[in-house]
């Protein structure tokens, strides 16, 4: 029977704006991901390949949380909670 769990990882994205190959800007942004896996190494691995870009300075993951598909969840909100917790 297939794993029930994946987990919701929160990051915090440092992305730099390019202009003639150089830095002139960098911004920050958040981002919740919910990840069909249940290994840690292939987690690390899906999270580096869906951000992969030259523009990619800086990937911190500020959480790691295991939760149920939504398809098993009570209620809708629980979803926009756990991005407010990010």
């Amino acid at each position: 029977m297939k794993n029930e769990l994946q987990y919701m990882v929160c990051c915090q994205l440092t992305l730099a704006e390019l202009s003639c190959g150089q830095v002139v800007s960098t911004r920050q942004v958040k981002q919740l991901v919910a990840s069909p896996t249940a290994e840690l190494p292939e987690l690390f691995t899906d999270l580096y390949e869906q951000f992969r870009s030259p523009q990619l300075l800086g990937l911190q993951i500020t959480s790691i949380r295991y939760r149920r598909p939504a398809t098993h969840r009570m209620h809708d909100e629980a979803a926009v909670e756990e991005l407010q917790e990010c």
